[in-house]
């Protein structure tokens, strides 16, 4: 069959070209598409250049919804440009209400790094030093006048990661233990001996737990809800009281010993030289100023839109071991959180609102206490790839073959599992947070997604050092 050359579809004549009004028509069109192209905002540009990358990233994401039964929300920012922005699973499995990006998430033990921001704020503003002792707080505390507040940022205060047994497990009411006979009928409550007192008002502690058995106990109390009739309403409210249980601090420091009641103390360090609640202080000096509105404190469904439900799982024959995982309890609508774990891991917030974090903290802290925030000055162990500053870990990372700091820090709360990280020289910021996750995969997602983008990039550098050599004195 022969083709009518001349019908063809696109095709053009030589004469058509040639005559004036063609080009004129022509050259508009390509000013039209010089537009159009300018017209896009380089974070789609960027989007668009590293599209190979986010399918990839997409990948690996619908792979550990099946490996890791994976259920939350991720975002990374890339060069000023958001880059990814998923949610997976259910922010409630009962009901079946999906993760969406506005959801937001307990985000444990990232408080921290919100907690020593706000300490560092008030150094900044004169209000504070890093070398005050604590006894300038707690007068009455025997062995304050040892510890610092710049070792209480970095886990150096010589402090156990918890309060002592006397402090963290508190009276329970029977009305309040009882509900959950019936939610959990393996409440296995008799293998720790309990017997109630005082007309059978009082659940009481015979047997004396030690270790982990005392912190997986003394967290399944709290994830049930047992001490919300505890009459704190402040961060100081709850240490206090812990602090006058306590009568002394240890004089063992100078060694890295990760304590949530550390970061505890640091919140009511900061009511008192800021004369202000922890609360107000970190949200007009930090999320306001940052637009960060998804992002607030406590667990408290009633009075949180889109919190996703926290859950205790637990396994049937051994109801507080946390570490063992047949079965799940919901945790109740409300936790009194400033009995635990206080500005330790109270805050809860959304992926985007964290990535606003990661970006704009340069924005109010000073030069200076960024650098120290940010140094990485303790040395956790000699096994450990990261040391750390004051509420932040920095790992220096190997990726295609060039080194690289990566900030970084997680929380895991509430079967709530987090992780922040940025390579602050690549203008790379990652935000993960779940209500569901198996196995502790997610340590090594922040490098997997940095190594992806990374090799699409031809303007990566690594870095030379990492760490002051002097800064070694404080683990000898």
């Amino acid at each position: 069959m022969k083709i009518n050359k001349e019908k063809r579809f696109f095709s053009i004549k030589k004469e058509e070209i040639l005559k004036p009004g063609f080009l004129f028509y022509m050259g508009i069109v390509f000013l039209l598409s010089c537009l159009l192209f300018s017209c896009c905002s380089s974070g789609e540009q960027v989007t668009f250049r590293y599209r190979s990358a986010v399918k990839k990233i997409e990948k690996m994401f619908a792979a550990n919804c099946i490996k890791n039964n994976f259920s939350g929300s991720v975002q990374i920012c890339y060069k000023n440009s958001i880059l990814f922005n998923r949610s997976y699973g259910y922010s409630n499995r009962e009901f079946g209400i999906p993760n969406i990006p506005e959801t937001r998430f307990m985000i444990g033990s990232i408080t921290k790094q919100m907690t020593a921001a706000a300490v560092m704020l008030l150094k900044d503003n004169g209000r504070l030093s890093l070398d005050d002792k604590l006894d300038r707080y707690f007068p009455y505390l025997s062995g304050a006048g040892s510890v610092s507040v710049r070792e209480l940022l970095m886990h150096c205060a010589g402090i156990e990661r918890e309060s002592k047994e006397v402090n963290s497990i508190f009276k329970i009411a029977r009305s309040s233990a009882e509900k959950w006979f019936d939610a959990a009928p393996k409440f296995q409550i008799d293998i720790y001996k309990y017997y109630y007192e005082n007309n059978a008002s009082y659940i009481m502690r015979q047997k004396k737990p030690a270790g982990r058995e005392l912190r997986s106990l003394k967290y399944a109390f709290h994830c049930l809800g047992f001490n919300n009739d505890l009459p704190f309403l402040s961060v100081s409210d709850g240490v206090e009281y812990l602090l006058k249980q306590e009568k002394r601090f240890s004089t063992n420091a100078h060694t890295f010993c990760y304590s949530n009641y550390g970061y505890m103390i640091l919140g009511a360090v900061i009511e008192k030289a800021s004369g202000m609640k922890y609360e107000k202080f970190l949200t007009e000096n930090f999320f306001l100023p940052l637009d960060m509105n998804e992002t607030g404190f406590g667990y408290n469904k009633s009075t949180t839109p889109l919190l996703a439900q926290g859950y205790y799982e637990y396994a049937e024959n051994d109801f507080f071991n946390p570490f063992k995982q047949d079965a799940v309890v919901n945790m109740p609508d409300y936790v009194n959180t400033y009995a635990w774990p206080s500005s330790a891991g109270m805050v809860y917030s959304t992926t985007s609102d964290l990535i606003k974090w990661q970006r704009g903290l340069k924005t109010i802290l000073s030069a200076e206490s960024i650098d120290e925030m940010f140094r990485g000055t303790c040395s956790i162990s000699k096994k450990s790839l990261s040391r750390y500053g004051f509420g932040t870990y920095v790992a220096l990372q190997e990726i295609n073959n060039v080194k690289r700091k990566m900030y970084w820090h997680d929380g895991v709360i509430y079967n709530f599992n987090s992780i922040i990280a940025s390579f602050a020289y690549d203008d790379l910021q990652i935000a993960i947070l779940s209500d569901q996750m198996n196995g502790y995969d997610f340590y090594e997602w922040p490098k997997k997604i940095a190594e992806i983008i990374f090799s699409y990039s031809n303007d990566y550098r690594g870095d030379d050092d990492f760490f002051d050599n002097t800064d070694d004195k404080m683990n000898s």
